[in-house]
């Protein structure tokens, strides 16, 4: 039993793929939090293209 627990410890390609799973999950959280924020800012601009242009006609 102590053999698979230390060969488990000495193992590093689990450790790796967790890594990497954390590494995409915190890419993958600010791509989200970035197209949300790109969102607001394309919604204010667009308001104010259409409030010009209902202001000139």
């Amino acid at each position: 039993m102590t053999a698979i627990f230390h060969s488990m410890i000495r193992e590093e390609e689990g450790a790796t793929m967790v890594e990497y799973a954390l590494l995409l999950s915190f890419v993958a959280l600010v791509v989200i939090l970035s197209a949300a924020e790109l969102g607001k800012n394309l919604d204010k601009v667009f308001d104010a293209a259409r409030n010009a242009i209902r202001g000139r006609g």
